[in-house]
């Protein structure tokens, strides 16, 4: 039976690492809904297929203009490449805005449900080895 608390307890010590790493989604958000929330991570993609990141924090809206400090993605022959960003970005040239968000519900289901599954067959498992079969 002792054996059986520690496998049930490695699952509980897994199943914390996988909350805190999380599930998140990327919603489209609008430049209103970016302003009443600059929390989140976001990513910029502009008409002439540019895309940009920035962290939360470390951007700001001013007037019609995305500035801050983030990174441009560039795909090159196959090879993704980080440059670092310092700039502005006009909302007129913004085709798609999308906001990093994390989603507690879609971590729990994705965490729970394996978990709950594992243990039970432990338990399962462990009554039926202490019953000889």
């Amino acid at each position: 039976m002792e054996n059986i608390n520690m496998k049930i307890v490695s699952c509980m010590v897994v199943a914390s690492l996988l909350f805190y790493i999380g599930c998140y989604s990327t919603d489209p958000i609008t430049k209103d809904e970016l302003k009443a929330t600059a929390e989140n991570d976001i990513n910029v993609m502009t008409k002439d297929s540019l895309e940009y990141r920035f962290n939360k924090g470390d951007y700001s809206i001013q007037g019609d203009t995305l500035s801050g400090t983030g990174v441009q993605v560039i795909w090159e022959k196959g090879k993704l490449t980080f440059l670092r960003f310092h700039g502005s970005i006009s909302f007129s040239e913004i085709t798609t805005l999308t906001a990093e968000k994390f989603s507690a519900g879609k971590t729990t289901a994705a965490i729970v449900i394996p978990i709950a599954l594992a243990v039970g067959f432990l338990v399962w498992f462990g009554d039926q080895m202490a019953k000889g079969h």
